[in-house]
């Protein structure tokens, strides 16, 4: 997963679960990775993960994307992460087809709202916990609508 990616002191991104590199010409291949993975349910939760640890992943040396893009477009990308699986789906599957999945789009925006509003600090423990829950819910909402209309 793309935001589990610590920069290493050689300027190369490094993903312990692939053992991938990425650096110079390849950064096209890290961009992609970035966008193929707003889907991906765990990324809104490691994203707030990485902004909330940022000051000590700082000063550990350790470089994660928050490190690199700042925390201000963290908070953008992690709203984005939030809310790009409704467009997504909706043009992937059908309007429709979502079906129940939509009720969690307010939950959703308040989340994306709500994270904008707190300082990077364990104060997002929270925010976490409801940000994982949210994921679960649409995946689970999503899961009964699509097999709502299979039967």
């Amino acid at each position: 997963n793309l935001l589990n990616l610590i920069l290493d002191p050689r300027l190369r991104l490094v993903d312990f679960r692939r053992s991938y590199r990425v650096a110079g010409a390849a950064n096209r291949e890290a961009v992609e990775q970035f966008w193929s993975e707003i889907g991906d349910g765990q990324a809104q939760t490691l994203l707030l993960n990485n902004l909330r640890d940022h000051d000590s992943d700082r000063r550990a040396g350790r470089r994660t994307l928050v490190q690199l893009i700042g925390t201000q477009r963290a908070y953008w990308a992690y709203a984005l992460l939030l809310l790009a699986p409704f467009p997504l789906l909706a043009v992937g599957l059908s309007i429709e087809a979502v079906g129940l999945a939509w009720m969690v789009l307010p939950v959703c925006l308040w989340l994306a709202w709500r994270g904008s509003q707190l300082p990077p600090s364990p104060m997002m423990n929270t925010q976490l916990a409801l940000t994982a829950f949210a994921q679960v819910l649409l995946g689970g909402l999503l899961s009964v609508s699509l097999l709502r209309d299979l039967a």
